[in-house]
């Protein structure tokens, strides 16, 4: 139930760029035929194509604990680090992203601890006086909250893990229209028979001979999902 309402809020985020940014216990309710039902949306969260794209980036940023990267498509989403404070900024995000993200998907690794990783960014806005925007605060609050629900159901989840997939088709759907620099599609699908591996998670451009190995083989893998 916990992994299904993580996932829930990442459909909302990353497909349909509308989430309900209040979801603690008192707005959740469980249905007698098991289906989770939202109630009091007061606060609502709305993206633009461009921005679900952005946020996409910055959570693949948080999975493969890259800075760099979620400092860049975070600064299309708002946020203001002025120039000459941007490499302490990146340090400490580095030092940040390591403290409280964990090990990700590896073998017995520590859930990522998104609150820690929240408050952590909050805490540099007040060193650094860079600037987060309304919206992008209303959507760190918003993962903390799932994060809280979600482990007082199930303590081991990882909520950037639980985005991973999502991120992965949002970033394979832009490479299908233009030739978009991208790492977690090689990572995400590189186990599947019929698609190279990609050892490293540098960045790339996927060739339009790849495009189409990708696309089955991701079209095959959804449907194995959905008929399991």
């Amino acid at each position: 139930l916990a992994v299904h309402g993580a996932e829930v809020f990442m459909r909302q985020v990353l497909v349909h760029g509308r989430f309900h940014a209040d979801l603690h216990p008192a707005n959740l309710l469980v249905t007698p035929d098991n289906r989770i039902a939202y109630i009091d949306f007061g606060i609502v969260g709305e993206l633009t194509p461009h921005e679900r794209a952005a946020v996409a980036q910055v959570l693949a940023a948080l999975v493969f604990r890259d800075p760099e990267r979620a400092l860049r498509y975070s600064a299309q989403l708002g946020v203001t680090v002025p120039s000459d404070r941007a490499t302490a900024v990146c340090e400490n995000l580095h030092l940040l992203m390591e403290r409280t993200l964990g090990s990700g998907a590896l073998a017995g690794a520590t859930p990522a601890d998104v609150k820690g990783f929240g408050l952590g960014l909050f805490f540099f806005k007040q060193r650094t006086a860079y600037e987060i925007p309304v919206g992008y605060g209303l959507l760190v609050k918003s993962l903390v909250t799932v994060e809280g629900v979600a482990r007082a159901l199930y303590p081991e989840i990882d909520i950037i893990e639980t985005a991973r997939p999502f991120v992965t088709e949002l970033l394979l759907k832009r490479t299908v229209r233009a030739d978009v620099p991208v790492c977690v599609l090689a990572i995400d699908i590189s186990r599947s028979p019929g698609v190279r591996r990609v050892v490293s998670p540098s960045t790339r451009l996927i060739v339009p001979s790849e495009r189409r190995s990708i696309n089955r083989t991701f079209a095959a893998r959804r449907a194995s999902c959905r008929s399991g």
